[in-house]
């Protein structure tokens, strides 16, 4: 990797609990992992302690068992 070159990939595990019935995660579990994934990217991004902060939605279900990835 070339100096301030920085990559990361992330997975998310789902628990029992993350699941409705049909069978997609909780829009809350999704949130979560989402802050994580920003959290782990900024402190990455600024070698240093951080807090984040983000609005959003999730617009497509996520559904267990499924890969989904978001790249940049």
């Amino acid at each position: 990797m070339l100096q301030g070159e920085r990559e990361i990939t992330l997975r998310f595990l789902a628990e029992p609990t993350d699941i409705e019935f049909e069978g997609k995660e909780r829009g809350g579990a999704v949130m979560k992992w989402i802050d994580q994934a920003r959290y782990a990217c900024t402190v990455g991004w600024s070698d240093q302690y951080c807090v984040t902060l983000g609005k959003g939605r999730v617009f497509t279900p996520v559904y267990a068992l499924n890969e989904t990835g978001v790249a940049q």
